[in-house]
């Protein structure tokens, strides 16, 4: 996409940029690292719209889907 804005065949505010929480970052202390790594990985300054990916949150960390020993996913209990 940056290689397009520099370019110039299209402008930034001509772009809808869309991201997501993903669902163990649901935490309060955890959405604006989440958002600013999305942001910084689709290398814009600004996003249009940020979505919660599910309504509920999956066990914090950087596992995106937490199971147990069991194969059963952990959900945060918060």
């Amino acid at each position: 996409m940056q290689g397009m804005f520099r370019a110039g065949k299209i402008r930034r505010e001509d772009v809808f940029v869309t991201t997501k929480l993903w669902n163990n970052n649901h935490r309060p202390e955890r959405v604006r690292p989440a958002f600013e790594a999305s942001r910084q990985r689709l290398q814009v300054d600004y996003v249009d719209c940020y979505l919660i990916h599910t309504p509920f949150s999956f066990q914090p960390g950087n596992e995106q889907d937490p199971r147990d020993d069991h194969g059963q996913v952990i959900y945060d209990p918060v």
